[in-house]
C-alpha cells in the first residue's frame, strides 16, 4: 500500500502490517516518495494489523488513529516481550481486540494462517508467515550478521518471498560519496538474497525521502529496486496497479496485487 505496510490475503484472512499513508514522521524528517489516496480504504478491509517494530514509519499514530476511528473489528497482533511490549501503545490509539505475539511463538491467524515472530537488533523484528505450499519473510528494517541470517534461513525453511528493506533510514555519518554509499546497499542486499535463498524478492519498506535540510543530500544516494539484482532470487520491481502471479506447481498460483 505504502512504504512498509502491505496486506497478505489468505481466504478469510488479511493481514495488514505498518500503516503509514499520509503526513510525515521522525517531527517532519521523513515523508512519503508515493502517494496513494486507496491504501486507508483497503486497510480497513483488513482482519488483522501487525506493527514491526515502534519506529515512527511503522508505528504511524495519526494513521493508526484513523484506522482504529474506522471500527472495522481489526484484530490486533502486538508484540510482547521482555523489551517490548505494543499492547498499550495501540489500545491508547483506541484498538479494542488486541493479543500478544510473543517470539519465536507460532500464532495461527486461521488453521492455515501461520505467523512466527523473530527478533533482532533493538526493537525491529520480522515475521515468518506460512501459508500452505507457501512461506512469506517479512524481514522489514531488520538487519543481522551473515551468521545469524544462515541461522534463521534454516531455521524457516524453504523461503518463497523475501520482503525487506534495501535503503539507508537515518542520518549518514560516514558520506564519502553518493556512488559508495549506493554500493555499500547493493552488496548489503545481495548478502542477504544469498544467504536466505528465496525464490523472489519484493524491495519494500523504502518509500520515504528526508526533508530535513540537514539530511536532504542523502536522497541523492538513495537507490529504486530496479538497482537492485540478486545472484539467487528474482527481484520484482513493481509499482501500484501492478499484478504478478506465481506459479508454484501444477495448477497452484498464489498472486500479488499491488493496490
Amino acid at each position: 500500500l505504502n512504504h512498509a505496510s502491505i496486506i497478505i490475503r489468505y481466504k478469510d484472512v488479511s493481514l495488514l502490517t505498518d500503516p503509514w499513508y499520509s503526513g510525515s514522521c521522525y517531527r517532519g524528517g521523513w515523508r512519503l516518495r508515493f502517494e496513494n489516496p486507496n491504501a486507508l480504504d483497503k486497510a480497513k478491509s483488513c482482519t488483522h494489523l501487525w506493527i514491526s517494530h515502534p519506529h515512527d514509519d511503522h508505528l504511524n499514530f495519526p494513521t493508526l488513529r484513523k484506522l482504529a476511528e474506522a471500527d472495522s473489528g481489526l484484530t490486533v497482533i502486538a508484540n510482547n516481550s521482555a523489551n517490548i511490549d505494543l499492547q498499550e501503545p495501540l489500545r491508547q490509539v483506541g484498538f479494542k481486540n488486541i493479543i500478544p505475539f510473543p517470539e519465536r511463538r507460532a500464532i495461527h491467524l486461521s488453521p492455515n494462517f501461520k505467523i512466527i515472530r523473530y527478533p533482532c537488533s533493538s526493537y525491529d523484528s520480522m515475521m515468518a508467515i506460512y501459508l500452505p505450499e507457501f512461506t512469506i519473510l517479512n524481514f522489514n528494517d531488520c538487519n543481522l550478521p551473515v551468521a545469524a541470517i544462515h541461522t534463521l534461513a534454516k531455521k524457516i525453511g524453504k523461503i518463497d518471498v523475501l520482503l525487506t528493506n534495501y535503503n539507508h533510514a537515518g542520518k549518514i555519518f560516514h558520506y564519502p560519496s553518493n556512488e559508495i554509499v549506493k554500493e555499500e546497499l547493493k552488496n548489503k542486499f545481495r548478502v542477504l538474497t544469498d544467504m536466505v535463498k528465496s525464490r523472489w524478492v519484493i524491495p519494500f519498506a523504502t518509500g520515504h525521502y528526508y526533508s530535513f535540510p540537514s539530511s536532504m543530500a542523502q536522497n541523492d544516494a538513495v537507490l529504486m529496486p530496479k538497482d537492485l539484482s540478486s545472484s539467487v532470487s528474482e527481484v520484482l520491481h513493481v509499482t501500484y496497479g501492478d499484478k504478478v502471479t506465481f506459479t508454484l506447481g501444477p495448477n497452484k498460483n498464489a498472486q500479488f496485487e499491488f493496490l
